[in-house]
């Protein structure tokens, strides 16, 4: 079962509050080769959320949810994973990239990642170059964190995508009641939306020429904007 299903099933929100990674295996999922046609030199077209020919075919975990040496980053990629969280705040253990479709993120997975219709128009037009995702569970999947790390080809291009990126959350979470909190980062929107048996929070922030999408689900009625903002200020930490 995918990380995107786990979320779901765990959680009973619609689909997605974050457009998070996509069912793993599913056609298209991890986006056609070559897919990215981003305003810089795009990465070798090995297909995100799989690994190089000749490579594991999964990323694993060391104790305490940290990434191992065997984790394989296609040829790249790497530059960006750099910059990526190896652990979270909450202390959530890493899943593999293989089991949760994260990983490398071309242009083509970016827009299935999204799910928003126009979401391919939204990164196109802000200048996307290339992403990296990784995600975070606890033992019976109550509970996730992700970050999606997103590099544009100029700091106005992420700014832009920032506020295409907000209106598409609010809009394919419409049904739900969604409110903004603030967060001490500049250019972040944090929103949040809780039920009677779930609850997100997602941050959203440019940083230069990257974007940062910090989120954090619970299959509970436990605000998550704390841990969101914690999320958020994590990966910001590891920033240039």
């Amino acid at each position: 079962m995918s990380n995107r299903g786990l979320r779901v099933s765990s959680l009973g929100l619609a689909i997605l509050v974050l457009g998070a990674a996509c069912s793993s295996g599913s056609s298209g999922a991890n986006g056609a080769t070559g897919g990215s046609t981003s305003t810089e030199a795009a990465p070798p077209s090995t297909a995100p959320g799989t690994t190089a020919p000749g490579s594991p075919t999964s990323a694993s975990t060391t104790p305490g949810g940290s990434a191992s040496s065997s984790t394989t980053i296609p040829p790249g990629y790497a530059p960006l994973a750099a910059l990526m969280l190896t652990s979270v705040p909450r202390g959530l253990a890493l899943a593999p990239d293989a089991i949760a479709d994260t990983g490398a993120t071309n242009l083509a997975k970016a827009i299935q990642d999204a799910v928003a219709s126009n979401a391919g128009d939204v990164l196109r037009s802000a200048g996307f170059v290339v992403g990296y995702q990784r995600s975070w569970a606890d033992a019976d999947q109550a509970q996730h964190d992700d970050i999606f790390l997103y590099k544009f080809a100029s700091a106005a291009g992420a700014s832009k995508y920032v506020t295409g990126r907000v209106a598409e959350l609010e809009s394919v979470n419409s049904q739900l009641s969604i409110s903004t909190f603030p967060v001490l980062i500049a250019g972040a929107v944090g929103l949040h939306s809780q039920s009677a048996t779930s609850s997100f929070g997602v941050v959203v922030f440019p940083k230069g020429v990257y974007v940062v999408e910090a989120v954090s689900t619970d299959a509970s009625t436990q605000d998550q904007s704390s841990n969101a903002v914690a999320l958020a200020n994590a990966q910001l930490q590891r920033l240039p």
